[in-house]
């Protein structure tokens, strides 16, 4: 047994940092897309940012999503690699995502 297994988990020294991860979640709505900054470490999550831009068509959602993105992130330390998607129920058939807006996705990734 050493001194550090004798020692209370209280303590800040002698233990390992929790890795931090970061997320972007972006909710896709009927006329705005709101874009959010998450960051994970060990079992608590907090929201960092969070912005919302306005669209008028498919073609300005993806400019919109950028820019929402874009002012998300802000002045992080690190740009997230991982990016969760919510969508209106109306983009689902039989809970999966209609071809259409499965491709508006795919060029949204890109």
């Amino acid at each position: 047994m050493t001194l550090k297994d004798l020692l209370p988990d209280s303590l800040p020294f002698g233990k390992k940092a929790t890795p931090k991860e970061n997320f972007f979640a972006l909710d896709v709505g009927f006329k705005d897309v709101t874009a959010s900054l998450w960051e994970v470490a060990g079992k608590h999550l907090s929201i960092e940012n969070i912005s919302t831009v306005s669209f008028d068509s498919a073609d300005d959602l993806i400019s919109a999503s950028n820019q929402a993105l874009d002012e998300a992130l802000g002045a992080a330390e690190s740009e997230p690699t991982k990016i969760l998607f919510g969508v209106p129920d109306s983009w689902l058939q039989d809970d999966n995502l209609k071809d259409e807006y499965l491709e508006i996705l795919k060029k949204m990734v890109k």
